[in-house]
């Protein structure tokens, strides 16, 4: 395939899902594996006054090297660095109301996507592949319902008081006039670490 055809075949089986794909990061990746002779120019060819595109083919050394990497990947756990894992650590500095809202948004916008995914994977295209060409889709759906999951539990844990906001940021906040303190004859059941009502 030329670069344009293999980035639309991956659009099309949905791999953009699970790999991000950017305009010009294509072509300078297979400029990198013809480099290295893992892939080499098999034609060059113009269609129309349409610049012209140039087709590639795996070598043998690519299929091996795409084998030994497969392997290894599969067999060898390695950490993934979420973009919401490293927003977490700084949610104490937010305040808590703020915190349930901003996840209740969050848990929205994965519900949407979730039925977005249901309702891709009953399309005709989808619902005749083999469950083989689904696994991605299959794994991305798992993990999106762990995390919905999770969502909802530290919602439920911030609103009963159960996940409170450590001291010193607490202090942080009050310095800056951002801590909202329980008022006068508020409920007993008002968490005073959490300035929120326990459920």
């Amino acid at each position: 395939m030329h670069p344009y055809e293999i980035k639309h075949t991956m659009q099309v089986r949905h791999y953009d899902q699970v790999i991000k794909l950017r305009g010009g990061s294509l072509y300078s990746t297979i400029e990198r594996l013809q480099k290295h002779g893992l892939v080499s120019v098999l034609k060059t060819d113009r269609a129309g006054k349409r610049p012209e595109r140039t087709t590639y083919r795996l070598t043998e050394e690519g299929e091996q090297a795409l084998l030994d990497w497969l392997r290894d990947a599969v067999a060898h756990p390695q950490p993934d660095y979420s973009s919401f894992g490293a927003v977490i650590a700084f949610l104490p500095h937010l305040m808590p109301s703020e915190v349930i809202d901003l996840l209740h948004h969050r848990l929205d916008a994965l519900r949407q996507q979730a039925q977005e995914s249901d309702r891709l994977m009953a399309d005709e295209f989808w619902s005749g592949l083999s469950p083989m060409f689904k696994l991605h889709q299959s794994y991305t759906d798992t993990l999106r319902r762990a995390e919905m999951e999770w969502v909802a539990s530290q919602i439920a844990r911030i609103e009963a008081g159960d996940l409170v906001w450590p001291e010193v940021i607490i202090e942080w906040h009050r310095r800056r006039g951002s801590w909202t303190e329980p008022s006068a004859g508020a409920p007993s059941g008002r968490n005073e670490r959490t300035g929120l009502e326990s459920v």
